[in-house]
């Protein structure tokens, strides 16, 4: 029984993802029609992706080394 529920969600999960692929790709306005500014797939689909750069790491290790003195 437990295993006919995942396979029933993954079926939707799968079904989900071919309907909205299926929705954006279809998606349109008539030209010269400026009423879809505010259309959340127009600006989903506009939006630019920002690369984030990770910060510098500094490696700081503390070198200990035994020195020999030689007292005359």
């Amino acid at each position: 029984m437990q295993g006919s529920w995942r396979i029933f969600l993954a079926l939707i999960c799968v079904l989900l993802v071919l309907a909205t692929g299926t929705i954006q790709a279809v998606h349109s306005h008539p030209v010269d029609d400026i009423s879809h500014a505010d259309c959340a797939l127009c600006v989903a689909a506009h939006v630019a992706v920002e690369v984030a750069h990770p910060p510098v790491t500094l490696f700081v290790a503390c070198v200990v080394s035994a020195v020999e003195v030689l007292i005359r």
